[in-house]
């Protein structure tokens, strides 16, 4: 009855941030630590997306800047809540969120390309220099922009019409 039950796997996307800190071997140790926890519980990995380095939404874990990781894979909620667990436990990741892609999925037919399950070793690539987060005041404006120039007097032709009619 257990094999039945494990017949029909779910479809889950995980996306986990990285300290933008992180040396490669320790990208590495997280990357080695999830793929373990998901072949140890019966899941197959089915895509491996790493983003790089990224500016967050709003500060996490007092970051500006996180790498993203974004993994899809078949498995069962029970892998599910044992990847969170290593996920909070690992110091590296700052956070985390699995999404139920598909809920009925036969884990037998699921297709796996090599190439997409890949990790790839991160490099280290030095921090572009902050953007300033008050804008630096107004450069003084030069006497081109300052000159305005003379305001244009229209003739006024109604007027001398006015005038010529009332002289006849």
């Amino acid at each position: 009855m257990e094999a039945a039950a494990r017949a029909h796997a779910r479809e889950y996307e995980t996306i986990y941030i990285l300290r933008p800190d992180i040396s490669p071997d320790d990208a590495d140790k997280a990357q080695a630590r999830v793929a373990e926890v998901i072949e140890r519980l019966g899941g197959k990995l089915v895509k491996i997306d790493q983003w790089g380095k990224r500016k967050l939404a709003y500060k996490v874990a007092r970051q500006k800047k996180g790498i993203y990781v974004v993994l899809k894979y078949v498995g069962y909620s029970d892998m599910v809540l044992e990847l969170e667990r290593n996920l909070r436990m690992t110091d590296t990741v700052i956070k985390h969120q699995t999404v139920l892609l598909d809920d009925d999925v036969d884990a037998g037919t699921v297709t796996v390309d090599p190439d997409a399950i890949q990790w790839k070793r991160l490099e280290q690539v030095p921090d572009e220099p902050e953007e300033p987060e008050i804008a630096p005041p107004p450069e003084e404006p030069t006497d081109e922009l300052t000159q305005i120039p003379a305001p244009v007097q229209a003739e006024a032709p109604a007027v001398a019409d006015a005038e010529e009619s009332e002289a006849k």
